[in-house]
């Protein structure tokens, strides 16, 4: 894979990022997250807030298929049909290896998984990360004693939301894949690389997306995905909860914080019947007899 030079250094922050960028930590996913810096509640938080906002970007597309579907649909080369399930901050770790935390794990009906992430500021080794990234989701889908062939024919892709145009050809859109160094001609298996710079302002289908994810009023959204999930994340009942989303991991920590979403997650797929238990298991990497016993208190 030839890349250009990712660009390591910090991004000085505009008004629009309103938190102190210094207080972000790096969990063991390699996710820029903090809670420290954001208001616990109150109503400024909420009419501020877009989805560069890691936190408020994770908890409006959780679950979100119609949102996920069109952000795939517009920055991916190829049309992404039938998502099946979007699950937020989903966590994987493997015994002696380095864990990931995914932003948005996406599923669609043929088994092909997305990897949607917001990079709110500037990371040495994105490169790097991007790759072991696929090659984890890679992973996830061969178990021990399956041949390579169940590969075949299936997209592993990471998508990159980067606040900034670090590529500097002001495209909307880089991607890369692995391809014949002569003919230029795609190997077909390795995953693509996709980095959507938000600063690109085209008034074209991208830069309308693009628009509506640094879009903080609803109602200056151009696309109906945008508009609909910003007023029901923003008005008073979902504003509310969000909060109390974010006071539960202030106060007890980002796992277990995460685990009463992640319950209603799992419930509402299990209602819809988009995944198998063994699926879902997979996806927000829990042991089935924890989906199962959510199933069984469903009944």
């Amino acid at each position: 894979l030839d890349f250009p030079p990712y660009i390591g250094k910090e991004v000085d922050m505009t008004e629009e990022k309103w938190y102190d960028a210094s207080s972000f930590s790096v969990n063991d996913g390699g996710v820029p997250y903090s809670t420290s810096a954001r208001p616990v509640s109150g109503p400024e938080w909420i009419e501020r807030a877009t989805m560069e906002d890691d936190f408020f970007f994770c908890e409006v597309m959780n679950g979100n298929r119609c949102l996920a579907s069109l952000i795939l649909n517009t920055f991916f080369p190829f049309p992404v049909s039938d998502v099946r399930s979007v699950v937020t901050q989903s966590t994987h770790g493997w015994k002696d290896k380095k864990g990931v935390r995914y932003d948005c794990l996406v599923r669609d009906g043929e088994g092909n998984i997305y990897d949607i992430e917001m990079q709110g500021r500037s990371e040495p080794y994105l490169n790097e990360r991007m790759w072991y990234y696929i090659s984890r989701m890679a992973g996830s889908i061969v178990k021990k004693g399956d041949v390579y062939s169940k590969l075949r024919g299936r997209k592993v892709e990471s998508l990159f939301l980067l606040e900034r145009d670090v590529f500097k050809r002001g495209e909307a859109v880089y991607t890369y894949s692995v391809r014949d160094d002569d003919t230029h001609t795609p190997l077909g298996a390795g995953g693509l690389y996709v980095y959507v710079n938000l600063g690109y302002r085209g008034d074209d289908r991208k830069g309308r997306v693009i628009h509506d994810i640094r879009c903080s009023d609803y109602r200056e959204a151009y696309n109906i995905e945008f508009r609909e999930s910003l007023y029901e994340a923003k008005n008073d009942e979902g504003g509310l909860r969000m909060c109390e989303t974010l006071e539960m991991f202030k106060r007890y920590g980002f796992e277990e914080g995460r685990t009463e979403a992640n319950v209603q997650a799992i419930s509402n797929l299990l209602k819809n019947r988009r995944l198998t238990p063994s699926e879902i298991a997979a996806d927000f990497n829990i042991p089935l007899s924890e989906v199962l016993e959510i199933e069984k208190s469903l009944k």
